[in-house]
């Protein structure tokens, strides 16, 4: 598969299951992720994590991030709060835990994130070719929503179709690989879905059909070059991966996609 395509658009979410900050250039972590990407996620008391997936109402907060004075703002209906991310973790714990009528621990890792594929802590890739064509699945839903429901890390833009992306799964038996910028990655697999999507990304009222609409309409939507063991179903959004060099610089908007 021959591709043009750069980085339209990166994004991170610095604490698990809140809002993402839209950047134009990154690091990356020892792992490979992101830097500050899920640096922080918030556990229970039994460390079991709190996301949307299991508590919906964590959707209902707006928050925000200055990433470079270390502030967390947060706003509930007509509360707003800011907080010192890194100094003030006793009080937005506070903070959680009565808003979630529980104890909450806000976490972190320097090493690695949160990821949700904790073997593959690459970040997620996906293309805006891919996010127009489910908005042509559901035409009620802006690309900018759909956006903040697959929550994904960096977009990729090409005068191409959508899920042209899936290609990158496969490059002449070198095992996906391929470079943005300085940093090399290896598309390892579809990243499957939770039941976030299906979720209004600001109220959390669920779509209903969701799921079983883009199911369908996936399974018509597969580069022809990739091998469908790799599909073991089609609630796909978005490709995991790995990145073999972190330490070799950055990446910003622009940088053009090269295969190996």
């Amino acid at each position: 598969m021959t591709v043009k395509a750069k980085i339209k658009s990166i994004y991170i979410y610095p604490i698990k299951s809140l809002d993402g900050v839209k950047l134009d250039n990154i690091a990356f972590n020892r792992s490979g992720g992101l830097k500050n990407d899920r640096l922080f996620a918030l556990k229970d008391f039994n460390g079991e994590y709190i996301n949307a997936k299991n508590y919906p109402e964590i959707i209902k907060l707006r928050s925000g991030f200055d990433l470079d004075k270390g502030l967390l703002n947060l706003k509930h209906g007509n509360t707003e709060l800011s907080f010192k991310l890194f100094d003030e973790i006793d009080l937005i714990e506070e903070w959680f835990s009565a808003y979630f009528k529980k104890k909450v621990k806000l976490h972190r890792n320097y090493e690695m994130g949160y990821p949700d594929d904790r073997k593959r802590p690459g970040p997620t890739i996906y293309s805006y070719q891919s996010l127009e064509l489910v908005k042509s699945w559901f035409p009620e839903l802006s690309i900018k929503e759909l956006r903040r429901r697959f929550r994904g890390n960096i977009e990729l833009d090409a005068d191409l179709e959508g899920f042209w992306e899936d290609g990158l799964l496969l490059s002449d038996m070198k095992h996906g690989l391929f470079q943005l910028g300085s940093i090399e990655f290896q598309a390892v697999k579809p990243c499957p879905r939770c039941p976030v999507p299906t979720r209004n990304s600001m109220d959390g009222k669920i779509y209903k059909g969701f799921q079983k609409t883009y199911t369908e309409k996936r399974k018509n939507n597969v580069a022809a070059s990739v091998d469908k063991k790799l599909f073991p179903h089609y609630y796909m959004f978005a490709i995991n991966t790995l990145v073999s060099n972190p330490e070799s610089g950055m990446i910003k908007c622009g940088d053009v996609l090269t295969r190996h």
